[in-house]
């Protein structure tokens, strides 16, 4: 969670849920969930940047969606 709510790095927090998102397990995708409720806007379009990247990325992530 410290990762994902990093307020000296933005690239953590956006690298962080990235590669959350491509593990794509119900745990990962809780993770980023309750991230996004402490976040604040700026950690929030973060995250949402890292979980996109993973999405649009080489292939997708299918797996995020059944999570």
């Amino acid at each position: 969670m410290g990762l994902l709510l990093d307020v000296e790095d933005t690239a953590v927090t956006r690298r962080t849920a990235e590669g959350l998102a491509r593990v794509g397990t119900v745990a990962a995708v809780r993770l980023i969930a309750l991230a996004v409720v402490e976040a604040d806007g700026n950690q929030a379009d973060w995250l949402q940047t890292g979980v996109h990247d993973a999405l649009v990325g080489s292939g997708g992530v299918p797996t995020v969606a059944a999570a």
